[in-house]
């Protein structure tokens, strides 16, 4: 969980190892990928509300329909918050040229 601009997001919530009654609703949550300590149904009911973003893959929405899919290159502002989808398997991005 982290905050911006008075904006409260979630990242892939795993509700098996946290318990999200103590924190606060999400404003935004991004899923990254379908795997289930990263979709996770009962995470993101717990902390989402009826005006709650949700970001995830076309592969994911497959699970959990109604959000905002987004693709690897895509950038757009999800209630003010700036996304962009960047692949996870890109070591390329995490060295020095």
């Amino acid at each position: 969980m982290l905050t911006y601009d008075g904006k409260v997001i979630y990242v892939d919530p795993y509700s098996k190892p946290a318990d999200y009654r103590a924190l606060p609703k999400a404003n935004v949550i991004l899923v990254t990928h379908e795997h289930k300590d990263h979709l996770d149904p009962a995470a993101l009911q717990s902390i989402g509300t009826k005006d709650t973003a949700l970001v995830l893959t076309a592969i994911a929405a497959e699970t959990v329909p109604g959000g905002i899919i987004m693709k690897n290159g895509d950038v757009r502002k999800v209630l003010g918050v700036p996304v962009e989808a960047v692949p996870a398997d890109e070591p390329a991005l995490y060295h020095d040229a």
